[in-house]
């Protein structure tokens, strides 16, 4: 009975000394945080669009669909609307090898693992390229909106075309999108609306 008891006991520390070094190990093989797409898209060229072409560029996406998300349009186009208003860009994020999490957004833990790590490798990448080549630094205090607490969205300031571009070209971005926003369409009346 003794020897069977420790024959037991030394079965139970190995699977658990086995167990231990190969979450070590596959956390160690999990790479980068951050993913780049395979198929990258370019940074906008030229001068971004003027708040009339941009108003018609959305409006016309939004009758042509009936509806209108962010991701119905080109990189110009969602940098565009970053030039107007208070520049307020929502970062969504997740790990890249996460599928589509909506149906499990609400038991996340953004603030340790995965998450945690790349939410804090998306700050340190948008500090880097923002700083680049600046003698007075931009620190997150000078662009952050809010940081979620629970859920996996981050929101800065942002109108730099190359940096939007870095994000938009990565994987674990689930969308970005411009917050402070909205067209202006004279077929259109608000009159019902009055409170």
């Amino acid at each position: 009975m003794k020897k069977n008891l420790c024959y037991l006991m030394l079965l139970l520390f190995l699977g658990v000394v086995s167990c231990s070094k190969q979450d070590e190990q596959s956390s160690d093989q999990e790479g980068p945080a951050l993913k780049v797409k395979s198929n990258l898209t370019a940074v906008p060229s030229g001068a971004a669009y003027d708040k009339a072409k941009l108003d018609q560029i959305v409006i016309s996406t939004l009758e042509g669909r009936n509806d209108f998300q962010w991701e119905m349009v080109d990189l110009k186009t969602l940098w565009s609307a970053l030039q107007y208003g208070d520049q307020s860009l929502a970062i969504g994020y997740k790990p890249a090898s996460e599928g589509d999490i909506s149906g499990k957004i609400h038991t996340l833990n953004v603030k340790s693992g995965a998450y945690k790590q790349v939410h804090d490798a998306l700050i340190e990448l948008i500090l880097s390229e923002l700083n680049a080549g600046r003698t007075t630094k931009v620190t997150l205090a000078d662009i952050l909106v809010e940081d979620d607490p629970v859920l996996p969205i981050l929101t800065i300031k942002l109108t730099n075309k190359e940096v939007l571009t870095t994000l938009y070209n990565l994987e674990n971005v689930r969308y970005l999108e411009p917050l402070d926003y909205w067209p202006n369409d004279p077929n259109r009346s608000s009159s019902g609306l009055q409170c």
